[in-house]
């Protein structure tokens, strides 16, 4: 009868028929080769054998700790309020100046203070040294001379405190803020004991003497995992948050997003897009916020805000992972994957479209009619430089999908090739430009 439920018999008939139909559809399908790109392939290779090297922990005590000065703990703490807090968002800066503030306030209470807290404040320290000049260093106060050793003795101390809290069990926060400050310590440029700059393969060896790759990216799943079981990445699960609250969890979570996503070696990522529901942070800068969360009158800020270099981050890292998504879906045709990365490569372009003046890479900039624009706000030209160097490399990652093509001769992939080329020599020429110091360009 019609509307009627079918029968178990019939059921099963229509089940045989619809795999016979999906099994013609497998066997008349051109079993094309799945998608090799060899530069990543040797990334991979060369991190493997760089995270098997492993430096001993130098602090297993509080006794082991370099510990700073009051002046030298503001010193550091005001550099990475200007330097590394918009890299990683971890907490919102103004608020952590608060309970810095109350630390010192309480003496300096090394040995009894909160450990979770000890943990985000060695790991700011010594992100900050890692984006230090020579002199910079030199007027801190640093209670150790070598910045190496002291590098490598307060990123110890953050882990022996996470250690001290057995933060495997602590569904908090604080962890998930000590693990991102960390991840930005394990990828920052060292100086040898002559003040010059390592080259790339002296610079990789000498990361594992901080982080190790592979403890960085066992520790930055463990943080994934507690963000997710602190619905980090849920508006719905947070709609009793204040303005600050919201922002801040917004622009932590999609730090752990954008390293998932654009990770260098590229990894099987712990998020997918459709596991969370969470805005990109609001273009707004710390001094809005607080005024918001105060109930003062909304102020019109037409400077430019640190935000606006994590936003773009986020949008980049999100064409970049939904590209490796399609291609993880199945084996394409190599016309299949060409229209991928051209459309992704046209959705990078529509980025540069969008990117704020003081952030645009060109000689119209704005900032050069006030030239006290980047004294005041010095963060500008790393930024800028930064993101110019982001976006020629991802151009660089998407189109180099095509290269065992065009390899075998196919003449097809020369726009994919061309653009290659073009963004290669683009970032040399960017990082080598003398704008910013190398040790600041740290993109994520």
């Amino acid at each position: 009868m019609p509307g009627s439920s079918p029968s178990v018999a019939e059921l099963l008939l229509e089940n045989t028929r619809l795999a016979e139909l999906v099994s013609r559809a497998q066997a008349t399908e051109p079993d094309y080769a799945p998608v090799v790109d060899l530069t990543e392939y040797y990334e991979k290779r060369l991190y493997e054998n760089v995270g098997c090297a492993c430096e001993p922990r130098i602090v297993a005590s509080l006794e082991d700790i370099a510990l700073p000065t009051e002046h030298c703990s503001r010193l550091f703490v005001d550099f990475a309020d200007t330097w590394t807090s918009w890299v990683h968002f971890a907490f919102f800066f103004p608020e952590f100046r608060q309970e810095h503030e109350r630390f010192w306030d309480q003496g300096g209470a090394f040995f009894s203070f909160g450990s979770l807290w000890l943990a985000v404040y060695f790991g700011t320290l010594a992100s900050a040294l890692g984006y230090m000049s020579e002199e910079d260093f030199a007027q801190s106060g640093a209670p150790v001379a070598s910045r190496l050793q002291l590098t490598r003795n307060w990123f110890s101390a953050a882990l022996f405190h996470l250690d001290k809290t057995d933060f495997l069990q602590q569904t908090h926060i604080r962890v998930v803020q000590a693990i991102v400050v960390l991840g930005n310590v394990v990828g920052t440029p060292l100086v040898t004991q002559d003040n010059q700059t390592f080259t790339d393969l002296e610079y990789q060896s000498q990361a594992t003497t901080i982080g190790e790759t592979h403890r960085h990216a066992n520790l930055w799943a463990v943080a994934v995992r507690i963000a997710q079981q602190l619905g980090l990445g849920s508006d719905e699960a947070n709609l009793q948050e204040t303005l600050v609250q919201r922002e801040t969890r917004r622009r932590l979570w999609w730090t752990l997003v954008v390293c998932e996503w654009i990770a260098v070696p590229l990894r099987t990522p712990c998020i997918n897009d459709v596991d969370f529901n969470c805005q990109l942070p609001m273009d707004i800068s710390d001094a809005q916020l607080l005024e918001a969360d105060l109930g003062l009158p909304h102020t019109p800020d037409r400077q430019p805000r640190p935000v606006q270099y994590h936003i773009i981050m986020t949008r980049i890292a999100t064409i970049y992972h939904q590209l490796q998504a399609k291609l993880r879906l199945r084996r394409w045709s190599p016309a299949g994957i060409a229209d991928f990365v051209i459309q992704a490569d046209d959705q990078l372009a529509d980025i540069v479209e969008q990117i704020p003046a003081h952030l645009q890479n060109t000689n119209d900039d704005p900032t050069q009619q006030d030239p006290n624009l980047e004294h005041v706000l010095p963060w500008i030209t790393t930024q800028r430089t930064s993101l110019a160097i982001v976006l020629l490399y991802y151009r660089l990652a998407i189109n180099r999908i095509l290269q065992n093509y065009w390899l075998e001769g196919s003449t097809n992939f020369a726009r994919a090739r061309s653009v290659c080329l073009s963004s290669a020599t683009g970032v040399i020429r960017s990082a080598t430009s003398g704008e910013v110091a190398f040790r600041r360009l740290r993109s994520w």
